[in-house]
């Protein structure tokens, strides 16, 4: 008795031991596969975690950086940035160590317990109230056609992330104007990493096109100050300072965006508002990958004048041509051959088809070609009958046919002549 109920506590214990192994040990790792009550911390990467619809919280880091995370208020960091009125909000991203501005020195630690860290997961809640969120995404890069060049491709996917590392946007920005008369076409990369998913995604419609929009517009103001052979050493990447005075230029729409301004901090005071926390995204880098230098100012003006020389050039021989031709109407209207064309091709005017037809009757019977004969026999005969059921239907009188005759006999009588007096 003793000995079976000692052995049904042991296989009770180790029912449980193994319940508990499978719950502890396999679960999290499982359930993170499925993205179901766990999901992985992934570097560089947050994964979205909502409840009915709204944001619950991000999962993910960067290297040396981690979330600005309010569910761990005991790390919660209010106070970094370099202006000490500008709060850090939540989701920011934050350096694991770092200086608050009053001097108090501060270091990150992870939360989670041993078993999540060695697997990298994270609990995020329970399904299916909580749970993993895909979203669509838009972006533009670079890809390689069938002639082997190199293009721009719009994808669009569903993604349960968003990027905090670095990653390259393509895109090209058109008839930008440089310094004198002229533009050029700019193909480039934008490198672009999240500062703030929150602000990026649910406090924005679509950043990634709000963000195409500043870079193109400082971009453009970026080449109004380069000069055509600024540009053209660009565009072969003889100066590495090209490469970084670009960069320079562009990084400062991080904390400034021109002519975007922020009044309600202080009554009276304007203050500049950036990418980073009008977005929540932060520009790393751009890269020109090509400068289409159309052409330079005096290409321009060379161009121009030159194209006024032809107009003016065609438009003289044109006026030329025009005199000429009146002169020849002028002159071809007085002669014979002007009497008799306009007789003639009056007659068929008046009478049409059917005066077409007799004076093509009149030709074939006229021709005394004996090469001919074979040809115009036949013609002539299937001629005559058209001819007989023309005049038969258009009930022609024959003073009508008579004066029709005439007036073509006439016409060509005057062209042997020289004409009538």
């Amino acid at each position: 008795m003793i000995e079976t109920l000692l052995a049904a506590i042991a296989t009770l214990i180790v029912a449980i031991g193994g319940l508990l192994l499978i719950t502890v040990i396999v679960f999290p790792y499982v359930a993170a596969k499925l993205d179901k009550f766990y999901t992985f911390r992934m570097e560089g990467k947050g994964t979205r975690v909502e409840r009915g619809g709204k944001l619950e919280r991000y999962v993910g880091f960067r290297s040396g950086h981690h979330l600005n995370n309010p569910f761990d208020p005991d790390q919660f960091v209010t106070a970094l940035r370099e202006l000490p009125d500008m709060a850090l909000k939540a989701w920011d991203m934050v350096p694991d160590v770092g200086t608050l501005p009053g001097g108090t020195k501060y270091r990150w630690e992870d939360p989670r317990w041993f078993l999540s860290k060695y697997y990298n997961v994270e609990f995020i809640g329970i399904y299916p109230f909580v749970y993993v969120a895909w979203t669509p995404f838009t972006w533009k890069e670079w890809d390689i056609d069938a002639e082997g060049k190199k293009v721009i491709r719009t994808r669009k996917e569903l993604t349960r992330f968003i990027f905090f590392k670095a990653f390259g946007y393509a895109g090209i920005l058109p008839n930008a104007e440089f310094v004198g008369t002229g533009s050029v076409n700019i193909r480039y990369t934008i490198f672009l990493r999240t500062f703030n998913p929150r602000t990026a995604e649910y406090d924005n419609e679509d950043w990634n096109i709000s963000v195409q929009t500043y870079v193109e517009n400082q971009l453009r103001l970026y080449v109004k100050t380069r000069s055509y052979e600024e540009l053209v050493a660009m565009k072969a990447k003889e100066r590495p300072e090209d490469q970084e005075h670009i960069v320079e230029w562009m990084v400062e729409l991080n904390k400034a965006i021109p002519g975007y301004m922020r009044t309600e901090i202080r009554p009276g005071e304007k203050e500049a508002i950036g990418l980073m926390e009008l977005l929540g995204i932060e520009i790393v880098g751009i890269q020109i990958e090509d400068i289409e230098l159309k052409e330079s100012p005096e290409q321009v003006k060379l161009r121009e004048a030159t194209q006024k020389e032809l107009i003016a050039e065609y438009e003289g021989k044109a006026a030329l041509k025009a005199a000429q031709y009146r002169k020849l109407v002028t002159q071809t209207n007085a002669s014979a051959e002007g009497r008799r064309i306009r007789m003639v091709y009056g007659t068929l005017r008046r009478y049409g088809n059917l005066a077409t037809m007799i004076r093509h009757y009149e030709a074939m019977e006229a021709s005394g070609d004996k090469g001919n004969t074979i040809v115009w026999a036949q013609n002539q005969m299937r001629q005559q009958g058209e001819l007989g059921d023309a005049l038969q239907k258009a009930n022609v009188s024959p003073e009508e046919l008579v004066a029709i005759l005439s007036h073509l006999k006439k016409g060509k009588n005057e062209t042997k002549t020289g004409g009538t007096k």
